[in-house]
């Protein structure tokens, strides 16, 4: 699903029900974003947590504030589904429900009354040549033209939309606000994954010893961008909290999983396994925030990766 296809999806949204399901986090939140848009946010509910199935039930049958229309969106999980499902044909007029499921089992009565009585739209993990056309249309939007060449490359160095995305973001807020994006100038940003000791500043700051900071002076020596640091941070953090959530159900032969280069696949399983997912959460929480400081001026870029690598090292005693 390419980015004119999902705003048109988006714009047809109807009172009714409405089932996401798929991996692809990103393309499910921009679209429940673009719905939202069109409600009165006063009108929105949404349940993130596993609910009541009656409590989602009484927020349908609610009649909207001052308005004709309003929208419950119910994300993951609720205690009961078949009822649920046996409520799907009676939802009022006046309301839009959009219920958010990963993996959804399509013997379900739940799925099948889904199928019957609303609209199911799957968001599944793109294919390299639909993710590289994705990153080209997302581009174009912000009136950047990026060459095709350069979104080859930055589809081999993201593990999902999302991280295309913010590479995307970052390239053209900080870096290269003109017209067009070139192979050379994401090369020039980014640089080789596996180059310029990026992962030896990684596995330091992992490792929770004093070698993270020196090893960050020689990337900064070396001229990479404290940006492409902190993206790449943020990148395995994004990694490491997919293989802790792996591993915590059980699944089989998490590194091939993950959707990157074995052997980077491998590094990332070994660390997850020791640590819980409120670790690894709490880590990229703090690569966030130093996100953000930078982002808004408050601390020059140098200067916020050594404060967040002092507080990452921090984290690991």
């Amino acid at each position: 699903m390419f980015l004119k296809e999902l705003n048109k999806l988006a714009e047809n949204v109807k009172n009714g029900f409405f089932l996401l399901a798929g991996e692809e986090d990103y393309l499910i939140d921009l679209f429940l974003q673009k719905v939202q848009e069109k409600y009165d946010q006063v009108n929105v509910s949404t349940f993130r947590e596993k609910m009541k199935a009656q409590d989602i039930i009484d927020a349908c049958d609610t009649v909207p504030f001052f308005s004709q229309n309003k929208l419950v969106i119910v994300r993951d999980s609720v205690d009961d589904e078949q009822k649920l499902a046996d409520y799907i044909q009676d939802i009022p007029s006046f309301t839009c429900l959009i219920y958010v499921k990963k993996d959804i089992d399509k013997r379900t009565g739940f799925y099948k009354a889904a199928k019957r009585y609303g609209v199911i739209y799957e968001f599944n993990k793109l294919k390299a040549y639909e993710l590289e056309r994705w990153l080209v249309d997302y581009a174009r939007e912000k009136n950047i033209r990026l060459e095709e060449r350069a979104a080859s490359y930055l589809t081999q160095m993201v593990s999902d939309l999302r991280d295309g995305v913010n590479c995307i973001d970052v390239l053209v807020s900080y870096v290269y606000p003109g017209k067009e994006i070139g192979l050379q100038n994401v090369k020039d940003f980014y640089g080789r994954l596996i180059d310029d000791n990026i992962f030896d500043f990684i596995d330091s700051v992992q490792a929770g010893n004093g070698g993270s900071i020196k090893n960050l002076n020689d990337l900064i020596v070396k001229g990479v961008n404290p940006l492409y640091i902190l993206s790449m941070l943020e990148w395995q953090y994004r990694l490491l909290i997919k293989a802790r959530l792996l591993l915590n159900q059980s699944v089989q032969n998490v590194p091939e999983r993950l959707g990157v280069h074995r052997y980077a696949a491998e590094k990332i399983v070994n660390i997850a396994k020791k640590h819980k997912m409120d670790y690894f959460v709490r880590g990229m929480r703090l690569c966030l925030e130093a996100e953000q400081d930078i982002k808004t001026g408050a601390i020059k870029d140098e200067l916020a990766i050594e404060i967040l690598a002092a507080r990452l090292v921090s984290a690991q005693k």
